[in-house]
């Protein structure tokens, strides 16, 4: 089950007049940061999803595309001796579609995140920056 971001920081949108594809005429810029607190001493993969942008119908919305990195990476040892930690974090997946329940874009982020040795590793936020064409009546 994925995890519902309520709580986005730092949201930023720019809207500008556009002539696209499918009757497109606007477009809908968005960045931010979702804090994820996730944490391992082995191996996790999460879903966060969230929504973001205008409340658009079925037929204003043409289509949405996002892309996420990792903002805050955290590594923790827990040895006395030597380092013996071995930690992978990746983003594994990046979706971005209209979510007919809410009437807003939907962005679904994968994150896989491992550790093995005398430690602990995860994410504590990632960021994101998104697209979203619309048709909007004039």
């Amino acid at each position: 089950m994925p995890i519902k971001i309520t709580n986005i920081v730092n949201l930023q949108q720019i809207e500008a007049a556009v002539s696209g594809p499918d009757g497109a005429n606007r477009l809908f810029i968005i960045t931010g940061i979702i804090p994820t607190n996730l944490s391992t001493s082995t191996t996790i993969k999460e879903t966060f999803t969230f929504l973001i942008g205008p409340t658009l119908t079925r037929r204003q919305f043409v289509r949405a595309i996002a892309t996420a990195s990792l903002n805050r990476i955290l590594l923790f040892y827990s040895g006395g001796g030597p380092t013996q930690i071995n930690s992978n974090w990746s983003v594994e997946s990046v979706d971005a579609d209209w979510d007919d329940e809410s009437g807003q874009v939907e962005v679904r982020v994968e994150v896989f995140v491992s550790s093995a040795g005398t430690g602990s590793t995860g994410v504590t936020s990632i960021g994101f920056h998104a697209t979203i064409l619309a048709e909007m009546e004039s």
